[in-house]
């Protein structure tokens, strides 16, 4: 019987056809036999004991560096019958996106689920280097504005962001002499949220970049440099940033080898590890980007890798 991959993902016509790293799985994938079923998290209902998804089953056809989905039919699943589940829908980590995590829990042993339910919900993008302090720049995480403003003035300046934040959003830096602004400041983040603060020393080297490392299944499998606009400190490709192929430096390596044992227990096979000079910053654990670049770079499939790894 033909085996089948099960994605829960944004709606198929918001992804780029170019550099979704999605598209380059789910077309791994078909490569393989798999079937591909594809549906978004707000379709997802756990009813009388089954876990019931509406989607549409699609295939995938690649035209030069495009990816596009092709609608075959609409229907639903019981998720039951899937083999793998990939979770791969782009954050904010909210309720709901925790609430999808236990749901995807209640499945048959049988359904491999892809990062982890478990894992994603117990390790929070900005909170898993928490674990390595050697490793991490110093780092409060607070809603206290006291506590925030006593930790800037230890330094020239620093970095403010949402602790749930995604994409390079509502990343600001404040330099000392604007310490006054931070209750303002702290407010104008927190709006519509409950989130705790990050506040981080301003790491100078974010000039050069940072570094997007891939690991799949506890394993390095490359990385690049990803520039900030100018005038900008984010280098998100969200925010303007733009990539360039680097090295990877013996720290860089230092940094991924002490994480692979905790991202193997969590079941976090695919990650996307950011890195400023010699600090870890941030393991993306919900939908890594970043396969195309390799592919681009390096010739590196970053996809062929993961299913090549997955066991039987």
């Amino acid at each position: 019987m033909q085996p089948i991959l099960a994605l829960q993902v944004d709606p198929l016509d918001t992804l780029n056809s170019q550099s979704d790293s999605s598209l380059l799985l789910t077309l791994e994938a078909q490569h393989r036999g798999y079937r591909i079923f594809c549906y978004q998290p707000h379709n997802l209902s756990f009813n009388k004991g089954n876990l019931e998804a509406r989607g549409e089953w699609a295939n995938f056809i690649e035209e030069g560096d495009h990816i596009f989905p092709q609608i075959d039919n609409k229907d639903s699943l019981n998720l039951n019958h899937a083999n793998l589940v990939l979770i791969r829908q782009d954050p904010p980590f909210d309720s709901r996106y925790l609430a999808n995590t236990y749901l995807l829990e209640q499945l048959d042993t049988h359904v491999r689920v892809l990062n982890s339910p478990h894992g994603i919900r117990n390790a929070c993008e900005k909170t898993i280097p928490l674990a390595f302090p050697n490793l991490t720049p110093p780092t409060l995480i607070s809603e206290d504005i006291d506590a925030i403003e006593n930790f800037a003035h230890e330094y020239p300046a620093i970095i403010l962001k949402p602790l749930f934040g995604h994409g390079g959003h509502n990343v600001t830096m404040v330099e000392k002499k604007d310490y006054g602004t931070i209750p303002v400041l702290i407010k104008k983040l927190s709006k519509n949220t409950d989130e705790p603060i990050i506040a981080q020393p301003f790491l100078k080297e974010i000039a050069q970049g940072d570094k997007r490392i891939i690991m799949i299944h506890g394993e390095v499998v490359g990385g690049y440099r990803r520039i900030p606009k100018a005038g900008d400190i984010r280098a998100n490709a969200a925010q303007g940033g733009s990539a360039e192929p680097c090295d990877l430096t013996p720290r860089d390596l230092e940094i991924c080898q002490a994480l692979s044992s905790t991202l193997h227990r969590l079941g976090l096979s695919i990650v996307g590890i950011d890195v400023i000079g010699d600090y870890l910053i941030e393991v993306n654990v919900t939908s890594p980007t970043g396969f195309r670049i390799l592919k681009k770079f390096y010739d590196i499939n970053a996809a062929k890798i993961f299913f090549d790894g997955l066991s039987p």
